[in-house]
């Protein structure tokens, strides 16, 4: 018999488990390994098709039987089919009474949520989005469980149940009524005795490794479905395969750069065709970009992607129909996009992902106002086409949206307008009542968002004002005092934001001054910066988690 040479592996089948030869003995080959983990290339994902029963099984362990203490879930997950109900982390039973397990999933309403023995549910609406890369979190701290989205937390709750099962799956349950997972699921970990988020954090931009209390590390080879860094034994794929795309690559990270572009330098200087751009995430002053195709003000709204911003309509100084865009991550001038179904000015614009909408404004035939909106689709040059119409004809109002809704807040019809309205942007139709802005002075108005909260700020009529006032964009009703500005905020060059950050044009003395919240945390604004060049009434877009 020739020797064994170290480091062989072989299968004991009475054990089913790996052994590795060490030299002198066989003995059991433990998948948490440190030097496995370091061997696994983190940008990887692993693909779930969808087909029934399409999943990763986790062992059997007592490692997952998190009783009444504290635990974390997280994964990054990307949806290639964002219809019905899809699984993430579930018990045997998916969530059914009497599991005593935890099931994670995305609900119908693109929600995510925490099911649990009791048929409760720890969940958000609208927060997760087709082909976007999404970091999603679970955890429990002291009785209180919370839900995260890309490092937000969209809803808590007071939960000390006593969770016993200790048998899970990745990508679907064995339940017959739960919905199998569709997309890629990448770099899972599962902590038991520790919740490592209590409050909103940024998303890890690292490879997930293997800290205190880590039971399962999963999902990062670009090579095996199967290979974890750690887990309570070894993972068994049915269909899923292993990919190479990856969440932590450089082409999902959210984008966090803010453009301001047009406006008016003053009354004496003139209009500006000038794009700023502002890096969200770090305070400091605006740097030239490049310039619009042609000098204009009064166009309020500006849309965005991912990559590209659209500014439309404005004055120069006739109210015109000119549609420009820019290539958000390179710095240059504006090229042509196309033309609006009707020239307008003072609009206020929404977005999602992949469709610009531009509801109301002053049109080109009068000083009248329009009800009219109209749309693009912001990765295809063209005209723009109807879409609906506003519940009235209103201009000067402001506007942001989530990735479902988009919300026109105030303006004037010709009385200053208090109301919020929302469409559904993927879907044409007239808007609808979302509910109303606490304070009168909702004319020229400055709006920006995280996808959950919409932020309403500054404004006039009957006077300028500093209130910053906020909704849920996912839940209709009235704004609620978020603080307020550095200085009062009138026909600015409106805001720009990240998935955490908002950054906000306001009027002060020089028309210079930029402020910045943090969107999730109530409170006064700060000063972040500069314009690079004073001015006002103009807009602003960015291409932070689709151009919100």
């Amino acid at each position: 018999m020739s020797e064994i040479p170290r480091g062989a592996i072989r299968f004991n089948t009475d054990s089913n488990k790996p052994e590795l030869w060490d030299g002198s003995q066989w003995a059991e080959f433990q998948l948490s390994t440190p030097n496995l983990g370091t061997n696994l290339t983190p940008t990887g994902s692993v693909f779930f098709s969808g087909a029934t029963k399409n999943r990763l099984t986790i062992p059997t362990s007592s490692d997952f039987a998190f009783g009444t203490g504290d635990f974390t879930i997280e994964m990054f997950v990307y949806h290639t089919n964002i219809t019905g109900q899809q699984t993430y982390f579930g018990d045997t039973y998916g969530g059914d009474p009497g599991a005593d397990g935890i099931y994670t999933y995305k609900t119908t309403n693109n929600e995510i949520s925490l099911y649990d023995t009791a048929q409760r549910s720890l969940s958000a609406q609208d927060v997760i989005h087709l082909n976007t890369w999404h970091h999603v979190a679970w955890a429990r701290a002291s009785g209180t469980l919370r839900a995260f989205v890309d490092g937000i937390e969209v809803d808590s709750d007071s939960y000390s149940g006593d969770f016993t099962t200790q048998e899970y799956f990745l990508g679907d349950t064995a339940s017959t009524s739960s919905g199998e997972f569709v997309g890629y699921m990448s770099n899972v970990r599962v902590i038991k005795g520790t919740a490592l988020y209590t409050g909103n954090f940024t998303v890890p931009t690292a490879p997930l490794t293997n800290v205190t209390n880590t039971k399962l590390l999963c999902c990062q080879s670009t090579t095996s479905a199967t290979a974890a860094a750690v887990s309570p034994g070894t993972l068994v794929a049915t269909s899923a395969t292993a990919s190479s795309f990856g969440p932590l690559n450089s082409d999902r990270q959210p984008g966090t750069r803010g453009l301001f572009g047009g406006g008016q330098l003053n009354y004496t200087n003139g209009i500006s065709n000038i794009i700023d751009y502002v890096n969200i995430s770090s305070q400091g002053n605006a740097l030239d970009f490049g310039d619009l195709s042609s000098a204009r003000r009064w166009c309020f709204g500006a849309v965005a992607s991912r990559t590209r911003g659209v500014w439309a309509g404005g004055l120069d100084p006739a109210i015109n129909d000119t549609i420009d865009f820019v290539t958000i991550a390179s710095t240059g001038n504006a090229t042509d996009f196309g033309n609006q179904v009707d020239s307008k000015a003072t609009y206020g614009a929404v977005c999602n992902e992949t469709r610009g909408v531009f509801g109301g404004g002053n049109p080109a035939a009068s000083s009248s106002k329009t009800a009219g909106i109209d749309y693009i689709t912001i990765a295809s040059t063209g005209d723009s086409v109807n879409f609906g119409n506003l519940e009235t004809a209103t201009a000067s109002l402001c506007a942001t949206a989530g990735q479902v809704r988009g919300l026109f807040f105030g303006g004037y019809t010709p009385t200053v307008l208090r109301t919020i309205q929302f469409v559904t942007t993927s879907t044409l139709g007239d808007a609808q009542d979302f509910g109303d802005l606490a304070r009168t002075n909702g004319q020229e108005g400055q709006a920006c968002s995280n996808a959950i909260r919409g932020i309403c700020s500054g404004g006039t009529g009957p006077a300028a004002c500093t209130d910053i006032e906020y909704v849920n964009i996912s839940t209709l009703g009235n704004g609620q005092k978020f603080g307020d500005l550095t200085s009062v905020s009138v026909s600015t060059m409106g805001a720009v934001s990240s998935p955490t950050r908002g950054v906000i044009s306001v009027d002060d003395t020089n028309k210079l001054n930029l402020d910045m919240i943090e969107i999730m945390t109530e409170g006064n604004a700060l000063d972040f910066g500069d314009l690079s060049v004073a001015r006002d009434i103009g807009s602003g877009c960015s291409n932070a988690h689709g151009g919100l």
